[in-house]
């Protein structure tokens, strides 16, 4: 073997390599930063990945009488521009039943709901930034 081959070959080892963050660690950091966002804000968080059959909603709270249900984004860039349109009409679709499976469960129908997207970059090196849209889409939930 030649020695200029040598770096190249020290690379394909695995062990030297740093792996990035597979997106649903950096998804689940996010995660967790938003809710600390949220707490600083006044909102009080009710449930974080909440599940039912229909769906996955990433962070219910509440915000005085508002029940607000949130959908987080978490980048490693700003290059992609967060805007309501960030989260996909199948996806709100998704979010609005298990947001209305979520009221009629837990009995809080007499309560006004809220959908709002949360935008966190979290670079490589540094802090994370977060942007809240509120009331990023409008549905009824009867």
């Amino acid at each position: 073997m030649k020695f200029a081959a040598l770096p190249r070959r020290l690379l394909s080892l695995n062990w030297l390599r740093r792996r990035p963050e597979d997106r649903a660690a950096l998804g689940r950091r996010g995660e967790r930063a938003a809710a600390r966002f949220l707490r600083r804000r006044g909102f009080r968080v009710l449930i974080r990945d909440y599940h039912c059959p229909f769906a996955q909603i990433d962070m219910i709270a509440s915000q005085g009488e508002w029940i607000v249900f949130i959908e987080v984004k978490t980048r490693r860039t700003e290059e992609n521009v967060l805007s309501r349109e960030d989260v996909s009409p199948t996806q709100r679709e998704r979010i609005e039943r298990a947001a209305k499976y979520f009221v009629h469960a837990h009995q809080v129908t007499n309560r006004p709901v809220r959908f709002d997207v949360l935008r966190v970059i979290w670079p490589v090196r540094g802090n994370p930034k977060i942007e809240h849209i509120e009331d990023a889409w409008q549905a009824q939930l009867t």
